[in-house]
């Protein structure tokens, strides 16, 4: 069984950015081996939270470009995700609203599993047929 190493942010950045001269190299040949099969790389749903977040406010990425390059790394194969529908899904709502990424993943968990949400946010709303209730309704 081939070792699966999980991938913290700042690597992923180094990744995708090409910004930093002595990381950036050596992040590439990270994923170039992975994807010969020499190992798997695991990315947790948090640690796609915090792509976008850095992406968007640091780098000024626009949302679509953001959704897009993350959907493109969620689909290599050599990738492994926690709950990989659930991510693509709060991608692709990212890209859609201006709802919060964090947001859209509860909703595509909410969604998923058929349970209510429990907010006061008001973002909830731009996601069709989802349930959410006030905790004073609960």
């Amino acid at each position: 069984m081939k070792p699966v190493y999980l991938i913290d942010t700042n690597v992923v950045l180094r990744f995708l950015q090409q910004d930093d001269p002595a990381q950036s190299p050596a992040c590439v040949d990270l994923f170039t081996r992975a994807e010969q099969g020499e190992f798997s790389l695991q990315l947790t749903a948090v640690t796609f939270a915090e792509l976008v977040w850095v992406l968007t406010s640091f780098y000024k990425h626009p949302r679509a470009e953001v959704g897009q390059l993350l959907s493109n790394l969620l689909q290599n194969p050599c990738v492994l995700v926690e709950n990989k529908d659930g991510v693509h899904q709060a991608l692709q709502s990212f890209a859609a609203t201006n709802a919060d990424f964090v947001d859209c993943y509860l909703a595509a968990q909410g969604r998923e599993s058929g349970h209510i949400i429990v907010t006061y946010d008001k973002d909830f709303k731009k996601f069709p047929g989802l349930a959410c209730r006030t905790p004073e309704k609960v």
